[in-house]
């Protein structure tokens, strides 16, 4: 194993291991219709206007993700951690937000818009 991938695997192991209190951590799950709020219009601002493709590399629990899907984009997301995607498959099978929502646990070298669509953005959000 080389030093790259064994820091990779670090990196993922501390994101899996927070996975299971990851929203409950203020300013990183939406506490309030507020925080909802802003966050939707900060989407509002900083995206084009919907339909979009929207790739969301680091995607974890997809709290940005869903956003995004709810201003009425299509969202891809994108984590190496497992558990995070896990919990955000269990968001996304009990919530409306199903339809066009795909979570991938592997990097992907190049994102593909479909040809139909008027533009595409990627987003992350580090905290």
């Amino acid at each position: 194993m080389t030093d790259r991938q064994h820091a990779q695997q670090r990196i993922t192991a501390c994101w899996n291991m927070a996975s299971a209190s990851y929203d409950a951590t203020p300013g990183h799950g939406i506490m309030s219709s507020a925080e909802r709020d802003a966050w939707l219009a900060m989407l509002r601002d900083v995206l084009p206007p919907p339909p979009c493709d929207v790739l969301d590399v680091g995607t974890g629990t997809g709290f940005l993700a869903f956003h995004a899907r709810q201003l009425g984009h299509r969202v891809r997301g994108i984590d190496l951690s497992v558990q995070m995607l896990a919990i955000r498959g269990v968001r996304r099978r009990t919530s409306q937000m199903r339809r066009r929502s795909r979570s991938e646990t592997r990097p992907r070298r190049r994102f593909r818009p479909r040809r139909s669509m008027p533009s595409s953005i990627a987003i992350c959000c580090g905290r």
